[in-house]
């Protein structure tokens, strides 16, 4: 690109990240890292097969968003998307555009910075997958303790019903009595999604109704 000093392009050209520029709609210049991050060689692929190798269900959101900054001026604007390199895969990419419209509200001119973030995707979605898993063991011993711990007043409050001993049936009583408690208070906890704090009116309203 002539327009660029020499220096200023050394350095784009070095840099692992896409650079593309665009004025008035032309597009000026496109860095060799562009078409190397999709498995190319600098004259292997062009910027029409770029864009049709964006993953269908990204390239919808990505004309939107596209649209969105020129019509509300956006000068900075950020969107991620896949695409598909070389080998047939498809790899994660993020795109930093910076704009500069002029005295008209046109767009006049746009820089384009592409960078792969595929690993810190993958990492997330990774993250992501097993948090979601760990809530599902976690839900399901939630429901074990509270079926347990039921089980357990169930059968003390059966075997009062057998007990003639009064000193007897009085302790099973309590013992049943504190287990119908952690009951209330583990049903209160998980219910309102809030393991560190506790209501202890809505607690104790609840505990009192229930004898």
């Amino acid at each position: 690109m002539e327009k660029l000093k020499p220096f200023y392009k050394l350095l784009i050209d070095s840099s692992s990240d896409g650079y593309a520029f665009f004025e008035n709609g032309k597009l000026l210049f496109l860095s060799n890292a562009y078409m190397e991050n999709l498995g190319y060689s600098d004259t292997g692929i062009d910027l029409a097969e770029i864009l049709s190798r964006i993953h269908p269900n990204d390239s919808v959101f990505i004309q939107k968003e596209i649209e969105k900054g020129r019509r509300e001026k956006i000068k900075i604007q950020k969107y991620r998307y896949r695409a598909k390199h070389k080998n047939g895969n498809y790899i994660w990419f993020e795109d930093s555009i910076k704009r500069e419209f002029d005295e008209f509200g046109n767009e006049k001119r746009v820089m384009i910075n592409s960078r792969n973030v595929d690993d810190l995707m993958n990492t997330q979605i990774h993250l992501e997958t097993a948090l979601e898993k760990n809530k599902l063991l976690f839900s399901e011993l939630q429901h074990r303790v509270k079926n347990n711990l039921s089980m357990i007043a169930s059968m003390l409050e059966l075997e009062t019903m057998n007990i003639e001993d009064e000193h007897i049936k009085s302790i099973v009583q309590n013992n049943y009595q504190r287990i119908r408690t952690m009951i209330f208070l583990y049903e209160l906890l998980y219910k309102e999604n809030e393991i560190n704090e506790i209501n202890i009116k809505s607690y104790f309203t609840k505990l009192i109704s229930s004898q």
